[in-house]
């Protein structure tokens, strides 16, 4: 397939320019928050200085932006920002996952990674408001995931949360990506 590319978490990253243009009436749910939270404190000891999140809450999507900078960058400091950004992303599919409305969406899955990411869709409009997660193509072993009005760094951060998702089930994920802004990208996830 033309215009997919492995992902570069070498590459600068213009966080000044999202947060400037990310939509004030995007949010997302404080599970995002709370695992990067969570990782900054299992990995240095110390708080991530930021409120209480509470997983099913909605907070401010431009603060999500904020947190996982910050977090990225005290969890995993030996790294570039991109590839800290793809670390925290690991966490997000298990404490979605672990959560009342994840065991209940992803019960129907079971132990098939394949059934889990076609509830790809149901899981975006669940964990965030603005952000749509459609599979535009399903194969034995790849499945591509459109991801559109996706702020939080879907390039990176969101490589990672299907990363960790499939790892979960047993797997491994190679992904690519097709850029077609900073918010809007295609996942072409191998399924081995």
């Amino acid at each position: 397939m033309q215009g997919f590319d492995s992902p570069d978490f070498q590459a600068p990253l213009d966080v000044r320019s999202l947060l400037d243009r990310i939509p004030a009436e995007s949010t997302a749910r404080g599970i995002l928050f709370g695992t990067a939270v969570r990782e900054v404190q299992a990995r240095t000891g110390r708080p991530l200085a930021r409120r209480v999140y509470h997983a099913l809450l909605s907070y401010p999507g431009r603060e999500l932006l904020e947190v996982l900078v910050e977090a990225a960058t005290l969890a995993f400091p030996e790294v570039p920002l991109r590839e800290g950004l793809r670390r925290l992303g690991h966490q997000v599919f298990p404490a979605v996952k672990g959560t009342a409305a994840g065991t209940f969406l992803f019960s129907v899955a079971g132990s098939n990674v394949r059934a889990a990411l076609g509830l790809t869709s149901r899981a975006y409009a669940l964990f965030g408001s603005h952000a749509r997660a459609e599979l535009s193509a399903v194969a034995d072993d790849t499945v591509i995931v459109e991801l559109r009005n996706v702020w939080s760094f879907p390039d990176c951060y969101h490589v990672g949360i299907f990363e960790g998702g499939v790892s979960a089930f047993g797997g491994r994920a190679t992904v690519a990506v097709c850029r077609h802004s900073d918010c809007d990208v295609d996942l072409r996830i191998g399924i081995g």
